[in-house]
């Protein structure tokens, strides 16, 4: 199969994992909704769980890249971007985003949620180049990120759907709930 078949079968699978969560994917049920055998799918995986793997590279590969250029000029400003962008990736795909954390990292100093070697690697880099010394960028990253994941694993719930509801309906409470929450608020001084 070609990479346009799969991207259209990590498309597939997200769309199973945002409707009833991770153990609603089903290489089957794909096959079925694609009219396709489920032969022709193991082709593209071996399986379930290598499925799950490739949307968790999926949703890394969505917080990977360039930051704002005017809110990465700063340490602060880098590290709320950065929340931002993980942020942004939990609310399109709530029922996803326990994948991303509790799926095995690339490397094992990696914390959740930022499970890509390119983003820490770059964080580290931009804290130290604003005057962090070594050990106080890695005390940095891993503050920032117990607190990024606890912040998102307490918000993610806000932007499923209840039963019956649908997304665009519930979106609206969701907002309550994250302008109760937002990361946005959060200071950007350093003590």
């Amino acid at each position: 199969m070609s990479q346009v078949e799969r991207d259209g079968l990590v498309r597939a699978a997200l769309e199973l994992i945002d409707q009833g969560g991770p153990q609603a994917v089903s290489l089957r049920v794909i096959a079925g909704q694609a009219g396709v055998p489920v032969e022709q799918l193991y082709r593209v995986v071996s399986g379930r769980e290598e499925l799950l793997d490739v949307v968790v590279a999926e949703l890394v590969s969505r917080i990977e890249g360039p930051l704002e250029e005017g809110m990465a000029r700063t340490w602060q400003g880098y590290l709320q971007a950065l929340g931002h962008r993980v942020r942004e990736v939990m609310v399109m795909h709530p029922r996803a985003f326990p994948l991303l954390v509790t799926s095995p990292p690339a490397a094992p100093w990696l914390r959740p949620p930022l499970r890509s070697l390119i983003v820490v690697e770059d964080l580290l880099a931009h804290l130290v180049g604003h005057g962090f010394s070594d050990e106080e960028a890695v005390q940095a990253y891993q503050g920032f990120s117990s607190f990024l994941l606890g912040h998102l694993l307490l918000e993610a719930p806000c932007w499923v759907p209840a039963p019956g509801r649908s997304r665009c309906r519930w979106t609206r409470a969701a907002r309550a709930c994250r302008a109760r929450t937002s990361i946005a608020r959060m200071g950007t001084s350093r003590t």
